[in-house]
């Protein structure tokens, strides 16, 4: 199983805006959405989203998956 590590714009852009992302992220997203590869998430990332989201005007559901699929994401 492929292991990947986000960064912040493409987490919230898989989120927010998954047209932002390039072909190969959307494709490790997509993976990782129907549970085919796993996902790390760095603390520093999720504390720059926490920033993000409450002091810039974005929308972003993280508790969604932005693929569709209705397997559990390995976040």
């Amino acid at each position: 199983m492929t292991t990947y590590m986000a960064d912040t714009h493409s987490l919230l852009w898989a989120f927010h805006a998954p047209r932002k992302l390039g072909e190969r992220a959307r494709q490790a997203f997509e993976e990782i959405a129907l549970g085919e590869s796993k996902l790390l998430i760095p603390v520093i990332v999720l504390a720059e989203l926490i920033f993000i989201v409450e002091n810039k005007p974005v929308q972003a559901d993280f508790g969604q998956n932005p693929f569709g699929h209705s397997k559990q994401p390995q976040y």
